[in-house]
């Protein structure tokens, strides 16, 4: 008991060294602990006073303090009546208690999985009572079952994206930045200043012609570079003069770099699937399915 109150306590005091926390109403919880105390006959309930006050405030202040804690949705009657229906177990039956934490645990696991698909919780519960009778069992067995359960979770997760970046492509403004990005792209097929670089859909003007061999993987570069809309509005700037690896500073810059070399200025059109995909990126005021101009100099 001592470790939890003392963990308890540590857990206010550092929660409260923010400041922008709801205020405890330290008086009216001084007054009923006097209260209690005053109304205490023996040590033994001077113990309960102090302590159940203390866990009592402690949590009152925990739920409606923390971030994580719905307030509009926070029932403090149905919070309560879980308490007491747990304090009503015999606590001779330690086996019943054991269960309720495992329930809370498997529940929480329960809702985040049928937070991104629908589940059936019968079905779910069969599936936990059955394991959960086995006479035994191993190690082994539980590293394999939870490499399974990764990837499940995993592949629910790749879905969820799927499905989001399905409604996202449908969009009327998806819709619109394609046929956009198509109309401009298709007159650079008569257009002998730009290039298509393979099959990527990207084209490629060259202002200023490089020397030596295309920059490797490993190289780092100085690079200045504009990222601007197909409106011409620019969306990113790297207006210094900046060092960047050859391949991983972001997409767009890591696959037009294999196709430069030092001393090299040119002007690239990048396909959405090159850019920043479906989604777009809200951060930088770029749309859903937008294709993109870039500038680049590499120095």
């Amino acid at each position: 008991m001592k470790k939890i109150i003392c963990g308890a306590m540590a857990a206010v005091l550092l929660s409260s060294c923010g400041g922008s926390e709801k205020a405890v109403d330290n008086q009216s919880i001084d007054t009923l602990l006097s209260e209690r105390l005053e109304n205490s006959k023996n040590w033994e309930d001077s113990v309960i006073s102090v302590e159940g006050t203390f866990l009592g405030g402690y949590y009152n202040y925990n739920l409606h303090n923390n971030p994580q804690v719905n307030q509009e949705t926070l029932n403090m009657k149905e919070i309560e009546r879980g308490i007491r229906q747990v304090m009503a177990t015999d606590t001779a039956e330690m086996s019943y208690v054991l269960g309720i934490q495992i329930g809370l645990q498997i529940l929480e696991t329960y809702r985040m999985t049928s937070a991104d698909m629908p589940l059936d919780k019968g079905k779910f519960m069969e599936s936990v009572m059955g394991a959960l009778r086995l006479d035994s069992v191993g190690e082994e067995q539980i590293k394999q079952i939870y490499s399974r359960f990764e990837e499940t979770n995993t592949e629910v997760q790749r879905r969820k994206q799927q499905e989001i970046e399905k409604e996202i492509f449908n969009s009327p403004e998806a819709e619109q930045n394609r046929i956009m990005a198509q109309s401009i792209s298709s007159k650079f097929q008569s257009n002998p200043d730009f290039k298509q670089i393979g099959n990527t859909g990207i084209y490629c003007c060259i202002d200023q012609e490089g020397e030596g061999e295309l920059l490797a993987p490993n190289d780092r570069v100085k690079v200045t570079f504009t990222v601007l809309h197909l409106s011409g509005e620019p969306v990113e700037n790297a207006v210094e003069k900046a060092m960047f690896p050859a391949r991983g500073y972001n997409p767009m810059l890591t696959e037009v770099l294999k196709y430069m070399r030092h001393g090299e200025k040119a002007k690239f059109f990048i396909p959405y699937e090159y850019a920043y995909g479906v989604e777009g990126n809200s951060n930088f005021g770029v749309g859903p399915c937008e294709s993109l101009y870039m500038d680049v100099e590499v120095l």
